[in-house]
């Protein structure tokens, strides 16, 4: 008897820098649910793609990502009958042809995705890139004027700081792709209140599984914390009031669509300082 290859029940797509890896961290421990070893495995975004990119290191991406549905199906070989397989994969959010071919593969699939404030998302990318020696600009305000010179050069995504954080317009992709019910959306803003635990119940409530005894703590990994610029002997990269205010102008109408979307109040997104979420 020939079996089908097992795909993942539901996608963490995003987005990046807003707790995802943390939230791996905890779905990996559950007992019902699986994920492969591979931290990110981005075939749906990388699906068919030559990986022909030009900017610092992006070369390293053929090494992180699959590309090929047999190798992609072969990293669930080990998820038990009675387990729920997933992927967690940050660059799925902005990515044009995830959300289809998703749908194609997978349409009885859920969707989470968690959105960091797009500014604060944007900066601490910068700063994770600088952080690991391959963002080429010391200043956050150059490499946003770069952005659209660096896509048409060829660059990867990871260097579109701006253009991923507007999120309703990366949403908008999973909506029109999958019923509104199997979507969930949290606010990074979620990881804190309750210090992540209402979060992390609401998530295996979504995915259908039994309920663990909540962390005391929820972990934050993968930071880019000063303390780790002073270790690695680099400069820590500031965040000007004026190029946060400028940049932040930018994503104001992206709002206005994604309150509508998601059903969330984002008022405290809107002026610079973010105020605190209610």
């Amino acid at each position: 008897m020939v079996t089908s290859p097992r795909l993942p029940e539901f996608f963490v797509v995003g987005s990046a820098r807003s707790g995802t890896t943390s939230l791996r961290w905890y779905l990996l421990r559950h007992p019902q649910l699986f994920l492969p070893r591979m931290m990110e495995p981005r075939y749906f975004a990388f699906a068919g793609d030559t990986m022909e990119y030009c900017g610092p290191m992006d070369q390293l991406l053929r090494d992180k990502v699959v590309t090929c549905l047999e190798d992609y199906t072969r990293l669930y070989n080990n998820c038990g009958d009675d387990q729920r397989a997933g992927d967690v994969s940050p660059a799925y959010l902005c990515s044009s042809q995830a959300a289809g071919l998703m749908r194609d593969l997978t349409p009885e699939a859920r969707i989470i995705a968690i959105l960091r404030h797009p500014v604060e998302r944007a900066f601490s990318s910068f700063r994770l890139e600088r952080l690991d020696g391959v963002e080429p600009e010391a200043a956050f305000d150059r490499a946003l004027a770069l952005e659209n010179a660096r896509a048409t050069a060829g660059w990867a995504y990871v260097w579109r700081y701006r253009e991923r954080g507007l999120y309703a317009k990366h949403l908008r992709r999973y909506y029109d792709n999958f019923p509104h019910e199997r979507i969930r959306v949290y606010l990074y803003d979620d990881w804190k209140n309750s210090r992540g635990v209402h979060l992390l119940a609401d998530v295996l409530s979504f995915l259908g599984v039994s309920p663990i005894r909540p962390p005391s703590r929820i972990k934050h990994l993968n930071s880019s914390h000063s303390r780790r610029f002073g270790a690695a002997g680099v400069a820590e990269p500031i965040l000007q009031n004026s190029v946060a205010e400028r940049l932040l102008d930018t994503y104001q109408k992206d709002f206005d669509e994604l309150e509508t979307m998601i059903g969330r109040d984002l008022s405290h997104w809107r002026s610079w300082p973010p105020a605190q979420a209610v």
